[in-house]
């Protein structure tokens, strides 16, 4: 409201008057104060009058003095301004303008918040006869693309999953693909053709029925639009797409892929209408069109608004409007591959609140109770009214050397101190949390040894870091000593907190917090033997980071005037990476923090850097997540090592039986950790909370809610809003 603003002006003017209290003043300094004319002056106090917000006594004649008085408390026109802003569906405003204007010790931010969660939710709504049931829900993230091609984050991947359909949806577990836009298919005994046979009378949102040309558009689309995007090492295999008939399409690979029809699972093979102004990524990211329970009606100032699809072909969902409210002015927290960065494994959580900006609590201040919330952590009341569920998929963070830089990480040695500092039980502390965890590996669910006994015979790694690989800066003796004084008894720098290490380590139980002993047995210098550079310099993808590197650098330590080890990752990624820091500080090794913005990480910039903070999202894809990640540590592996890896890789890609290519992946995690090219830092589990008058509650294991399955039953709504807040 113009006329509030009026007011706030004003009042902002004579900030040592309080309310009630009588100020002399001319009409011209009122009128300059409002930047109008006399008669508009008059009218703006007049109409302030009217609302009740200042009492105004005119004394005519020059140099008589009016009396006014304010009457409205300042915080009250603000708090009603930002709501007033926010009912135009322009959250981001709102929060801009609170951010500005509140000097209250974000005391108006709290009211807000307070205000806005009643804004959030289930609402049901009678349009003539008709009962309209609609979901308000916070997402506290920006929305770039819908663009299944080009999606990057989290929140994006949420709603296309709301939007679009595959081939083929995973089953409960992960384990196996059950038929979903495709009723059936089969491959040859080569298993390089694919023939799947779609389903009759499938529509999109814009009426057009699915047929086979729209799913070789969507391949062939994908392909030229992402060619490196997530998981392009299985679709850039497809070497041809033909299609018989309208319902038939039939795949041609390179060579045999076991992990295609797992792919097909996955939102980045959504499939869209084969349209001519589609074939670019911008049209489709900001007008999405799939086959999907619900459609995009509209998006403005960061809100989206879908609406379920009567037409869709698994049945209605029982929703009728969904309003995702995001936050356009937020950088995103969570991406959906692997690697720290776009197409890189982000985080999947807002450090375990559900809001953030203006869906943020104040410091101190409860979050507030929606029906639905995805990642939360709720505590006191909330926690007793609300339901939560404990997802299985997880969140594993962890660091990643980078074996190309000159310098004292190169040694086995070196990284195995570094581990040996990083205190993980003090960091899970300062975390905080019940779904924080100690990690150790990827398969948390695997008993110890599964991967060394599937490492011997035909499909074993026949030692990936054997002769050529990472053998050749390691010196036995001193990784000897390091264990002696690590690990020995009475060492100086043990804690009371072990992690174990099933994957076959030499050490056997780890000791964090211990660096001094293993600096005795590392040179001053840190220059180790073994690859020189200007040999990798001449690999593929290293040519421009090595002229930018130093020869050489040392193990920084608090008293030393070297160069520290620089911890590279993502600006989302800061709190992590300063805690990594903290830890290596208190055991003596001084460490850099370089933040590189997410959509050049996986560029060359993250070669200048000796270590990566990276995260993967541990759900129903994990073998392609991994397979991903592995992928994007070979840009920054020894040769040697690097050739064994990718050789494994493909290997293990051809294997039918899914527990041999589970086991093959446990095997190279075996190895990379035995070497500390890999060190774990800490798991997190995700919960989503729900109301007891929510029905339909389906999460896949990322934690998102399914909106086509979520109904309410009103009354007991309605009870829990009735209650007295004295409960």
């Amino acid at each position: 409201m113009k006329i509030r603003r009026h007011y706030l002006s004003l009042r902002k003017l004579y900030p040592q008057v309080r309310e009630r209290e009588p100020l002399e003043v001319t009409t011209q300094e009122l009128a300059e104060a409002l930047d109008c004319t006399h008669r508009n002056m008059v009218l703006l106090l007049r109409r302030m009058q009217r609302e009740g917000w200042l009492g105004w006594e005119p004394k005519r004649g020059r140099g008589n003095r009016s009396v006014l008085r304010f009457l409205a408390a300042k915080d009250e026109l603000i708090l009603a301004e930002a709501q007033e802003i926010a009912e135009r569906q322009d959250l981001a405003r709102a929060a801009a303008y609170l951010g500005e204007e509140d000097d209250a010790g974000g005391g108006l931010r709290a009211r807000f918040q307070d205000w806005l969660s009643g804004r959030f939710g289930f609402r049901s709504e009678l349009r003539g006869e008709r009962r309209l049931d609609l979901l308000r829900f916070p997402l506290p993230q920006r929305i770039d693309s819908l663009d299944p091609a080009e999606m990057h984050f989290a929140g994006e991947s949420h709603l296309v999953n709301q939007l679009f359909d595959g081939l083929v949806r995973m089953g409960p577990g992960g384990t196996e693909p059950l038929p979903h836009l495709a009723h059936a298919w089969e491959t040859d005994p080569s298993r390089r053709s694919w023939t799947f046979y779609l389903r009759k009378g499938v529509l999109f949102h814009n009426g057009r029925e699915l047929t086979a040309a729209d799913v070789k558009f969507s391949f062939e689309r994908l392909q030229r639009l992402a060619p490196k995007g997530l998981f392009s090492l299985v679709y850039r295999a497809i070497a041809a797409i033909e299609t018989p008939d309208e319902r038939t399409v039939a795949f041609r690979l390179r060579s045999p892929n076991e992990l295609f029809l797992p792919f097909l699972a996955t939102n980045r093979a959504s499939i869209v209408p084969a349209l001519p102004e589609l074939e670019n990524g911008a049209l489709l990211g900001l007008h999405p069109v799939g086959t999907g329970p619900f459609r995009l009606a509209g998006s403005s100032h960061g809100i989206f608004t879908l609406e379920a699809f009567a037409p869709y072909f698994q049945g209605r969902g029982f929703l009728d409007v969904v309003e995702v409210w995001t936050d356009p002015e937020r950088r995103e927290t969570a991406s959906v591959g692997n690697a720290a960065g776009r197409d890189g494994e982000g985080k999947d959580e807002a450090d375990g609140k559900t809001v953030g900006n203006a869906f943020e609590a104040a410091d101190g201040a409860e979050a507030p109770a929606f029906q639905v919330m995805h990642n939360v952590r709720l505590t006191g009341p909330a926690a007793e009214r609300l339901q939560q569920i404990r997802q299985s998929g997880t969140t594993c963070k962890f660091l990643t050397v980078n074996e190309l830089r000159d310098g004292p990480l190169r040694d086995p040695a070196v990284r195995a101190a570094l581990d040996a500092a990083l205190d993980r039980g003090r960091l899970i502390e300062r975390l905080s949390g019940d779904v924080i965890e100690a990690a150790d590996s990827f398969w948390p669910e695997t008993a110890s040894g599964d991967a060394a006994g599937w490492g011997a015979g035909a499909h074993g790694l026949g030692g990936l870091f054997s002769a050529g690989g990472m053998a050749d800066s390691v010196n036995a003796e001193r990784f000897a000593a390091l264990r002696e004084s690590g690990d020995g008894e009475g060492g100086a720098g043990r804690r009371s907190g072990q992690a174990s290490d099933p994957g076959g380590d030499a050490e056997g139980a780890r000791t964090f917090g211990d660096v001094e002993g293993a600096r005795s047995v590392i040179d001053a210098d840190g220059a180790r033997d073994g690859i020189d550079a200007a040999d990798t310099a001449s690999e593929p993808g290293n040519e421009s980071a090595f002229t930018s590197m130093p020869a050489a650098s040392r193990l920084a330590t608090a008293d030393g005037d070297v160069a520290p080890i620089v911890l590279a990752t993502i600006p989302q990624y800061r709190n992590d990476a300063e805690l990594v820091r903290d830890e290596c500080l208190k055991a003596g090794i001084r460490m850099s923090i370089e933040l590189i913005p997410a959509e050049l990480f996986k560029g060359e910039s993250r070669l200048r850097a000796d270590l990566l903070l990276f995260a993967v999202m541990l759900d129903e894809h994990r073998e392609l997540r991994l397979i991903e990640l592995f992928r994007s540590m070979l840009h920054h592996l020894l040769p040697g090592t690097r050739q064994d890896l990718e050789r494994r890789i493909d290997e293990l890609m051809t294997l039918r039986d899914g527990e041999r290519r589970n086991a093959a992946l446990r095997s190279i995690e075996a190895e990379l950790r035995a070497s500390r090219s890999l060190l774990f830092l800490y798991r997190k589990h995700l919960k989503t909370a729900f109301h007891p008058s929510v029905r339909g509650i389906s999460l896949d294991s990322l934690g998102w809610v399914r909106f086509r399955d979520l109904w309410f039953k009103p009354e007991e709504l309605q009870e829990e809003r009735q209650r007295p807040e004295a409960e």
